[in-house]
C-alpha cells in the first residue's frame, strides 16, 4: 500500500482465499455427483454482487449460478443455491444452428438499478440479451432446492424468469443501464448499438412474450429518431444507433445524462480504441473520436473498456502528490502518471504453478492439457476480432512450445520498454495531434485500452497511467492453444462511490484500483494561458492498488496461473439493506444512511479459485461501523 507515499489511502485487506480444489474436493465431488463448472475464457467481466442482497452472481456458458458468500472470510460453497438456465430466443437457435461458432455462452454480465428494481442484465454469443429482477432471484434462492423424488412445497416460491429477453441480431457484448429513464443499452458485433425504452405506465414492465408467440409478437418495435425524450411512454419501444463504415466491434458502452438527469447520449469504445459519442434523441449523427495513433495490433490501442462517471466522483486531495500518487509527467497535452505504477506493484516474484495443475483442473475437471480454447468454447476469435487476433502478425517465439516454462509470469519491463520506444519513435514520425475527446459536461469518462488507463475530465488535461496491469505471459503454462497474451487486456471496471474509487481488471489475472482525486492539480480555464484568468481544480486520478498482494503471488501461493474469469463488488454485508434478519436503524438500511464504509471485493479465476478484499476508509470509520 505504500506507507511512504506521504498521503492517506484507502486500507485494502486480505478477507480469504479459496483454490479451486478447496472449493471441489475430488472426493466430495465424486460422492455427491457434482458437475463442476467450466469457465467461457473470451469474455468480458463475468461475475456480480447484488448492492441490496448477499449474492455472488456468476456466468458459467449459458446459465448463470447464484452463491451466498458467508463467514468473515466470504467462502462459497461447492453447490450454488440456485442455477438459473438461460432460455433461448427462436432467432438465436436458428442463428446457432447456422453458424457453428455462434453459442449461448453469455459473454458479459452487469447488475444494476433499472428504476427502483436491481436487475441482473447478461448478453450471450448467440445475440440474446436476457434480463431478471434479483428479488425474485433472492426469494427463489433461500428455498432448498428439492431432489428429483422430491415434490416441490405448494409455498416454494417459483423459479425466476427473465423478465426481458430480446434478440439483437449478432453477438452481444457491451451492456449499460439507466436508472432514472429506465432504459438498457447493448451492442453487438454489428457494429451498432440497440437502446431498449420500457412504457413507463406500469411501474414494472410486462414480461416477454412466451417463445410460442415471440416470433410474432415484436415486444419492442424500432421508434424512428425522436427529437427529444418523450416526457412519457406508454410502450416499449427500441432505437438502433449504427456506426457506419468506420464502426467496429464494440466491447463495452455507458450511458451520458442530461441535466434534469434523463439519458442523453451512449458513449461506447470500439476494438480499434476508438470512443462514439452517439445521440438518443435529436438528428445529432454519431462522433467518432480517435484516442491514439495506430499501429499493428499489438501496439494498437485495442478500447476494451469505457465508464462514465458523474463529476461529483471524487475526493479532494492536497497537492500534486495526492493528486497523482506521484510527480506526473506532462506530455502531449496530458498528465501522465506510469512512473507510479512500480512503486505500487513492488517486487514481485510471479505466479507460477506447476505445469501439471493446470492437466487437473483450469477448465474443470477431466480438462486435460493443452486445451484449445477454440475448440472448448466454438468461438472462431479471428472471425469475430478480425486482425487484431490475427496469429500470423505476432513473433514466432511466442507460439514456440518449447519455451523454458519454469519461468514466471512477470510484469514484462523489458517489453513495455520496446513498446515505449516504438511509441515514442511513431510520435516522433507523425505531425497529428490527439484529437480532444469531446467530454460531456458535469461528466468525467475512464477509457480502458488494452494496457492503458485514461481519465477524460470536461475541463483541463486527461490522466494516463500505462502499461497499468500488463504482465508477460508469452511463456505461462496456458491450458490452451491461444497464448495468453491475448487476454493481457483492461477488460473489467467496477466503481465503488463510497470510496471515490473504480477497480480495473485485466483478464490475465491482476486489478488495479484506481482514485478519483480533485483540487490537488489546478488548470486554467481555456488553455494555459487562460482567457479569463480563472483556475479551476482539476478532476485527476492516482494508482492506489494492486491485487493480487505481492505476497499472494508465486509458486504454490494464493494467485493461480490462470486467467481472471470476474471481479465483483458491493457493501460488505452489513451494509446491504437486504441482510436477511436485519432491520431498523442499526441494520443495513440504517449504516447505508452513514454512507458505506466497507466495500468487498472478489476476484474469481478460470479454475475457479476465489481471492476476496475489503476496501475501508479508516479515517471515516466510527467505532460502531468496526
Amino acid at each position: 500500500m505504500g506507507p511512504g507515499r506521504g498521503f492517506e489511502e484507502i486500507t485494502v485487506k486480505s478477507l480469504g482465499h479459496q483454490s479451486g480444489r478447496d472449493r471441489y474436493p475430488r472426493k466430495y465431488v465424486q460422492n455427491n455427483d457434482i458437475e463442476v463448472p467450466r469457465c467461457v475464457a473470451w469474455g468480458m467481466n463475468l461475475t456480480a454482487l447484488s448492492q441490496i442482497y448477499n449474492m455472488y452472481i456468476v456466468a458459467y456458458h449459458s446459465k448463470i449460478h447464484i452463491y451466498k458468500p458467508t463467514g468473515p472470510q466470504q467462502l462459497l460453497a461447492a453447490e450454488p443455491l440456485l442455477v438459473l438456465d438461460l432460455p433461448s430466443t427462436p432467432k438465436a437457435d436458428r442463428l446457432r444452428a447456422g453458424d457453428p461458432y455462434s453459442t449461448h455462452s453469455i459473454n458479459h454480465l452487469i447488475v444494476g438499478n433499472l428504476g427502483n428494481h436491481e436487475i441482473i442484465l447478461c448478453a450471450c454469443g448467440d445475440g440474446d440479451v436476457l434480463a431478471y429482477y434479483t428479488a425474485p432471484i433472492h426469494r427463489a434462492s433461500l428455498t432448498p432446492p428439492t431432489t428429483p423424488s422430491s415434490t416441490p412445497s405448494p409455498r416454494a416460491p417459483p423459479q425466476p424468469t427473465p423478465f426481458f429477453h430480446e434478440h439483437v441480431g449478432i453477438s452481444a457484448w457491451g451492456l449499460a443501464i439507466h436508472t432514472q429513464s429506465r432504459l438498457l443499452a447493448v451492442s453487438s458485433n454489428a457494429h451498432e448499438v440497440q437502446v431498449f425504452a420500457f412504457a413507463l405506465s406500469s411501474p414494472i414492465p410486462t414480461c416477454v412474450p412466451t417463445p410460442r408467440t415471440a416470433a410474432s409478437v415484436e415486444n419492442f418495435p424500432i421508434a424512428e429518431r425522436l427529437t427529444s425524450s418523450p416526457k412519457s411512454r406508454d410502450t416499449n419501444f427500441k432505437i438502433c444507433i449504427p456506426l457506419g463504415p468506420r464502426g467496429d466491434n464494440i466491447p463495452s458502452i455507458a450511458f451520458t445524462s442530461a441535466p434534469d438527469g434523463e439519458a442523453d447520449k451512449v458513449i461506447a469504445s470500439d476494438i480499434r480504441g476508438a470512443l462514439w459519442f452517439l445521440p438518443l434523441w435529436g438528428a445529432g449523427d454519431p462522433t467518432r473520436i480517435p484516442t491514439t495513433p495506430g499501429g499493428n495490433w499489438r501496439r494498437a490501442p485495442q478500447g476494451w473498456g469505457v465508464v462514465v462517471l458523474d463529476d461529483k466522483f471524487g475526493c479532494g486531495a492536497d497537492g500534486v502528490k495526492e493528486a497523482f500518487g506521484c510527480a506526473p509527467a506532462e506530455e502531449k497535452g496530458q498528465w501522465d502518471i506510469s512512473r507510479s505504477i512500480a512503486e505500487v506493484r513492488g517486487e514481485r516474484i510471479g505466479a507460477m504453478d506447476p505445469v501439471r495443475e493446470h492437466n487437473f483442473f483450469a477448465w474443470g475437471y477431466g480438462a486435460g492439457g493443452g486445451f484449445d480454447i477454440g475448440e472448448a468454447e466454438g468461438v472462431d476469435l479471428g472471425l469475430y476480432w478480425g486482425d487484431l487476433l490475427d496469429e500470423g502478425e505476432m513473433e514466432d517465439d511466442e507460439f514456440d512450445g518449447d519455451e523454458d516454462f519454469n519461468d514466471d509470469l512477470d510484469d514484462g519491463d523489458d517489453d513495455d520498454a520496446d513498446e515505449e520506444e516504438e511509441s515514442e519513435a511513431s510520435s516522433a514520425n507523425s505531425t497529428d495531434e490527439p484529437v480532444p475527446v469531446p467530454v460531456p459536461s458535469r461528466h468525467l469518462i475512464l477509457h480502458l485500452n488494452r494496457h492503458a488507463l485514461t481519465l477524460y475530465p470536461q475541463t483541463g488535461r486527461p490522466t494516463l497511467c500505462s502499461p497499468i496491469l500488463r504482465q508477460d505471459a508469452s511463456h505461462a503454462p496456458a491450458p490452451f492453444a491461444h497464448p495468453m497474451d491475448f487476454y493481457n487486456r483492461l477488460n473489467m471496471a467496477v466503481p465503488i462511490p463510497g470510496l471515490s474509487c473504480v477497480v480495473i481488471g485485466c483478464q490475465v489475472g491482476r486489478v488495479g484500483v484506481v482514485k478519483i482525486t480533485k483540487g490537488g492539480a489546478r488548470e486554467w480555464q481555456g488553455g494555459k494561458n487562460g482567457h479569463n484568468g480563472e483556475v479551476i481544480p482539476a478532476a485527476t486520478m492516482r494508482l492506489e492498488t494492486i491485487l493480487p498482494f505481492a505476497s499472494q503471488e508465486g509458486r504454490n501461493r494464493e494467485r493461480p496461473t490462470t486467467g481472471m474469469h470476474g471481479v465483483a463488488v458491493s457493501p460488505m454485508p452489513e451494509w446491504l439493506p437486504g441482510s436477511e434478519g436485519v432491520s431498523g436503524e442499526e441494520g443495513g438500511n440504517g449504516r447505508r444512511k452513514r454512507g458505506v464504509k466497507r466495500w468487498r471485493v472478489m476476484i474469481q479465476y478460470w479454475d475457479l479459485s476465489v481471492l476476496s478484499y475489503v476496501f475501508s476508509d479508516e479515517r471515516a470509520l466510527g467505532v460502531d461501523d468496526l
